[in-house]
């Protein structure tokens, strides 16, 4: 019997009020038969697991942004005690990536993407399905961490982890809070004098259950000490607070340690999965799969089903289960998983989890045969350098239910010989344990597409688009860079590059990437990849139109505030801020903005950016006179026109300056009577 310790506490990401939802909780329900596709590769269920009762829960615990921000500084002096800098980290870099840092190796940024790559924004043939409708820049790198870039879509915001930790932003791209450590936000659970390291970040929302769930890894290989460490927020709104969990790692084998979290929710509970490693050699021992009840949705106690040590149909040992998110409510209360073999195969394994969640539940699988696959590995070349990127094992990325299909995705070699690499993508059939579609998505030798991560469009009908988000690498001209890849039902196709790197690569990669459907805009899919563009990393963040109904909806939210160089979005991105103006030679600009700002003010520069000529803030006064306020200041004389604007009903405020004229304080009070 295996037991687990869970340990909960209450996190608060944001003080405030929940923000309210755009839509309602809830997945679309299956009919009582699916309908039937052309199916090939029947296969043999089976069943062989290890199994047993596992956690239970105690707290919560209330924690708030402040207190994770006064342990910041506190946490990194520890990390450079304990040796973890910057500089500690340099031996990875290799001669040539040190060599190209230096100039001494040739600069390949200048060199155009050829044929058949991707050039940024625009799509292999023109037409709506697979229009950028978001792009903008995520959280970045740095020596000491590798990507895994993720993505969840909630009905306002988008929330986005990396190894470093995780940041929501508002969907214009506006940051809708400060990004947080993982170390911060578990720092309550931590076991006392850890050492170790949290890694391998998985985050999702439930649309049916209205919350964000966020799972990671954590590994003290002094104390060797492993475990999971889970957190649930208590509403829609990321910036609400949250409910964090500590699962223990006590296995059979206490030479193991616990690794490679995945995370699934649904009706009947939540699911984590993960691998087991020798402390010794790190080679793989088993895998596991933790069912619990919903408790963990409600901040209160849970119970659990562990099962372990996990085989194919052969006996052989499986590996890195991933949980299917389903986009329907299955109509036989089923949970189903998908794995495939880390190096090389023909076969995905479809699992079944049925029963109780908690009180021995029923786990099976089938073998389901498909093309052959192998894993890249470190042969992924890139321009400019000999150091070649990992593109990583055969493992599924992510996994998606809806209708009776489940739909994967995973990297493979299709030569084997290291030339190129491709995306293995597939959907299958559940009613009969089948493989009704398998793609190949390929750019031809000296192209690499790996680290795929898969979603589909809603869950509305049995046909549905599907889209893709993974790295794109061209050993001559591209670097490390962000796609999208999108496959209508009538079988077009349209592949986009979001954003292009202009630097060798020379970090690991990380294993995965991120993709979510955004319930709240129909046909809007978002994904989230690292990309070369600083010494280190950095991540993109994109939505992309997966039908020809979703390029030109703005999801209900009128002339929406996107922030840029001359547009702010202030108080929560509702209010746009810009300025023009015009001097004594009649010239006239767009006042760029100042880095620097807060939730409510900013500063405009009209002529150089260490010249700064205006401060804008817009202040909610809605509980004093009912009011939202205007306040300016410029130290200017040229002419000027601030135009504010609410995004919520298109009302316009605009303040003047004549030319010549030394320009007056704004103190408007009465500035928009649109208080709800």
């Amino acid at each position: 019997m295996q037991q687990i310790t869970m340990l909960t506490t209450c996190f608060l990401l944001a003080a405030g009020a929940l923000a309210a939802s755009s839509s309602e909780p809830g997945l679309p329900a299956e009919p009582p038969a699916a309908v039937e596709e052309t199916i090939t590769h029947p296969a043999v269920e089976h069943s062989l697991v290890a199994q047993g009762p596992g956690p239970t829960a105690v707290g919560p615990i209330e924690v708030n942004t402040r207190e994770a921000a006064l342990l910041e500084p506190a946490l990194a002096q520890r990390r450079q005690l304990a040796g973890e800098t910057e500089e500690s980290f340099q031996g990875f870099v290799t001669e040539a990536a040190a060599a190209w840092r230096s100039g001494d190796a040739d600069d390949a940024s200048a060199l155009e993407v050829r044929a058949p790559g991707m050039q940024p924004g625009e799509p292999l043939e023109t037409k709506a399905t697979g229009d950028i409708l978001r792009n903008f820049d995520g959280l970045s790198g740095s020596a000491t961490t590798s990507p895994d870039a993720m993505v969840a879509v909630g009905p306002d915001h988008v929330l986005q982890t990396v190894n470093s930790g995780f940041r929501a932003f508002h969907k214009t791209g506006l940051p809708a809070g400060p990004s947080t450590s993982f170390e911060a936000f578990f720092f309550s659970l931590l076991p006392p004098g850890w050492r170790g390291r949290l890694s391998g970040p998985q985050v999702v929302y439930s649309q049916e259950h209205g919350k964000y769930l966020l799972l990671i890894s954590g590994v003290d290989e002094i104390a060797r000490e492993s475990y999971f460490f889970l957190a649930v927020s208590t509403g829609s709104d990321p910036r609400s607070p949250w409910w964090i969990y500590r699962i223990n790692n006590q296995p059979p084998n206490s030479d193991s340690w616990l690794g490679d979290a995945s995370l699934g929710v649904d009706t009947w509970g939540v699911y984590l999965t993960g691998n087991m490693y020798s402390w010794n050699d790190d080679t793989l021992q088993w895998s596991a799969l933790f069912s619990f009840n919903t408790g963990p949705l409600i901040g209160g106690s849970a119970n659990s089903w562990v099962f372990f040590d996990l085989r194919w149909p052969d006996a052989s040992r499986a590996f890195d289960l991933r949980p299917a998110m389903p986009h329907t409510v299955s109509s036989e209360q089923t949970t189903f998983f998908v794995n495939t073999r880390p190096q090389a195969g023909d076969q995905i394994a479809l699992w079944r989890l049925v029963g109780d969640r908690v009180n021995s539940p029923t786990l099976t699988n089938t073998a389901i045969a498909t093309m052959p696959y192998q894993a890249i590995g470190e042969q992924v070349d890139q321009p400019g350098t000999d150091f070649d990127i990992d593109g990583g094992d055969a493992r599924i990325g992510n996994a998606i239910y809806a209708f009776r299909r489940v739909y994967a995705a995973w990297t493979s070699d299709p030569g084997a010989d290291g030339e190129s690499s491709a995306i293995h993508w597939l959907k299958l059939s559940t009613d009969s344990n089948s493989l009704i579609t398998e793609e190949i998505l390929h750019g031809g030798n000296g192209w690499y597409y790996f680290y795929p991560a898969i979603t589909i469009n809603g869950g509305d009908g049995q046909l549905l688009d599907t889209g893709l988000f993974f790295n794109a690498v061209e050993r001559d001209a591209l670097y490390l860079s962000t796609a999208a890849y999108v496959y209508s039902t009538d079988g077009e196709e349209t592949l986009r590059l979001i954003a292009q790197g202009d630097r060798p690569y020379f970090r690991p990669s990380g294993r995965y990437n991120g993709a979510a459907y955004d319930w709240s805009r129909p046909g809007w899919m978002w994904g989230t990849t690292p990309y070369a563009a600083s010494v280190w990393w950095d991540s993109r963040i994109a939505a992309v139109a997966m039908d020809d109904e979703a390029s030109n909806d703005d999801g209900g939210d009128g002339s929406e505030c996107i922030p840029s160089t001359t547009t702010a979005c202030v108080l929560d991105g509702r209010f746009k801020v810009e300025v023009v103006w015009r001097d004594f030679s009649n010239t006239t600009g767009d006042a760029q903005l100042v880095p620097f700002s807060s939730e409510s003010s900013v500063l405009f520069w009209f002529f150089s950016a260490d010249n700064w000529e205006m401060m804008v803030k817009v202040l909610d006064a809605c509980s004093i006179n009912n009011r939202f306020w205007v306040f300016a200041a410029a130290t200017t004389d040229v002419a000027y026109t601030l135009r504010v604007t609410d995004t919520e009903d298109d009302t316009v405020t605009e303040y003047t300056n004549p030319l010549g004229n030394a320009a007056a304080a704004i103190t408007d009070t009465d500035a928009f009577a649109t208080c709800q």
